[in-house]
């Protein structure tokens, strides 16, 4: 288990190239935030992997545009959550929208 006790934050991971990696990293123990355009179809991989005892959360972001590429406060809060131990286990809570960071600056 290379990535046990690491968390991995991968985009477009519900399908794809995306959703091998998501499998591989979560296969060799990584927790893993899917970051995905497609909310339902992440969380129907988190469920997979639930069901596999992995630990991952789903969160819908469109990471497609340049400087607007920010994940969005709810990806970086699941991600610190999941990190630091907070709320392991449990969805996280929600951040409210997800903004382009840059447009906060």
């Amino acid at each position: 288990m290379r990535f046990k006790d690491k968390i991995a934050l991968v985009t477009g991971g519900s399908r794809g190239i995306g959703r091998s990696v998501v499998m591989r990293l979560a296969g060799e123990g990584a927790e893993v935030v899917i970051v995905d355009l497609i909310q339902d179809a992440a969380e129907a991989v988190v469920a997979e992997l639930a069901g596999q005892g992995r630990t991952a959360r789903a969160v819908q972001a469109d990471v497609r545009d340049g400087v607007r590429a920010q994940i969005g406060r709810e990806a970086i809060a699941c991600f610190l959550q999941m990190l630091f131990g907070r709320d392991r286990g449990r969805p996280p809570r929600s951040a409210g929208p997800l903004t382009s960071l840059a447009d906060n600056v």
